[in-house]
């Protein structure tokens, strides 16, 4: 699986951060995919499109106001890879 098209864009600087989105290869498996706000879990929506991918959003339950944020992604293909992608986001 790839993750690509994150919004917010990875290193970006925001006001505060409390949403994020994403889009998923088409060969993602979408029952293996996990993401994580600074070392914390979070749940997701998954949607899939038609086309096979899916488009993922999430939110966490406070809005983060200052320092950094690390988002990491992880799931599995459905042919049996896995891939794992992480990002900061910074807050002015």
């Amino acid at each position: 699986p790839k993750f690509i098209q994150e919004k917010p864009i990875a290193d970006s600087q925001v006001d505060e951060f409390q949403k994020f989105e994403f889009n998923t290869s088409d060969n993602t498996d979408g029952d293996t995919l996990k993401v994580w706000v600074n070392n914390s879990l979070v749940d997701i929506k998954k949607v899939k499109n038609p086309m096979g991918f899916y488009h993922v959003i999430g939110k966490i339950p406070e809005p983060i106001m200052e320092g950094k944020v690390w988002i990491k992604v992880k799931a599995e293909s459905n042919d049996g890879c896995n891939d794992m992608r992480a990002w900061n986001i910074y807050i002015k």
